[in-house]
């Protein structure tokens, strides 16, 4: 093995990245102090040169392997391939697509102005669309507050509807 250190960072019942209590600082102080071994460049980096997946493992190869890896021309083809095929196969991801050069474009005309972060005021800013039938009806939000509004509304998609004759 390569790791100076174990890189199995200590699990709880509110899974690997929960900020609670003791196993918490023990998390934060793994990634801090913790090393891996890049397959790529046969070097060993620390944690911080590397990407996490949802559960808040590292990723095989460092940030900088996967940078160079996306952007050979085969990878950058295939990319382009498969976006236009999701597109061709996927209306909705067509309408969407539409829709969001739409309101760019609207912003451009002037149409639309980017207003500040609605829950935190700051100006750099995503247009979220609540309805896509209505393209310039948007919220905006920071890329922070937006990302979590996702997270949300997934979650929300994600969770089962309360059966009848059972108590929550």
């Amino acid at each position: 093995m390569h790791n100076t250190q174990d890189v199995t960072p200590q699990k709880s019942r509110h899974g690997i990245t929960g900020n609670r209590g003791a196993r918490g600082a023990q998390y934060a102080e793994w990634r801090r102090t913790a090393r891996k071994w890049c397959p790529t460049c046969e070097t060993e980096k620390p944690l911080a040169e590397y990407h996490f997946d949802k559960r808040g493992y590292p990723i095989g190869r460092c940030k900088e392997c996967m940078k160079a890896n996306d952007r050979t021309p085969e990878r950058r083809a295939y990319r382009t391939e498969w976006n236009r095929q999701n597109r061709k196969n996927n209306p909705l991801a067509l309408f969407k697509q539409r829709v969001n050069h739409l309101t760019r474009f609207a912003v451009k005309l002037g149409l639309l102005t980017p207003q500040p972060c609605e829950v935190c005021g700051d100006w750099d800013v995503h247009a979220h669309h609540t309805d896509y039938r209505k393209p310039l009806e948007v919220r905006w939000l920071c890329q922070k507050h937006h990302a979590t509004l996702h997270q949300s509304l997934r979650a929300s998609r994600r969770a089962p509807a309360p059966q009848e004759g059972t108590r929550p």
